[in-house]
């Protein structure tokens, strides 16, 4: 089971891969990435993503990339202070918009712990946040 967690806190169940992804087709369309092809997959706190929700790798060139969700059995409920995200959804929104930033977002150029890149992530978790939370707002 994956959760995600609704504006009121309580807990929505994804059952399969197939809703992620369905969910994943929804937000290229709302960012306008349909010209990604986008694979997510769950994976598991063995797998290294780095003790990260979420990450993606992508290729400019061919327009393709994978998401990879750390599997919500792995995150501990409610998640303790530095912690991953149980909201997939938040995540998954994230990591879609770094699809949008690619160019300021080379690791080469900007490295993970650079004033820049910490801008950056702090703009993409702005601009998730406030577009979460207008979806749920308007799901009410």
């Amino acid at each position: 089971m994956i959760r995600k967690r609704k504006a009121d806190n309580a807990t929505k169940i994804f059952y399969n891969l197939e809703q992620l992804k369905k969910i994943c087709a929804e937000w290229q369309t709302r960012l306008k990435l349909q010209d990604w092809t986008i694979d997510v997959k769950l994976v598991r706190y063995y797998e290294d993503i780095e003790g990260l929700a979420g990450q993606i790798e992508w290729w400019e060139h061919t327009r393709e990339a994978v998401i990879r969700l750390l599997d919500p059995h792995d995150i501990p409920e409610p998640p303790r202070h530095g912690t991953a995200s149980t909201d997939l959804e938040t995540v998954l929104v994230h990591e879609l918009l770094h699809l949008h930033f690619a160019c300021c977002t080379n690791a080469k150029a900007h490295p993970p712990d650079s004033p820049s890149r910490i801008m950056i992530e702090q703009s993409i978790n702005a601009i998730t946040m406030g577009l979460i939370n207008l979806k749920r707002e308007s799901n009410n």
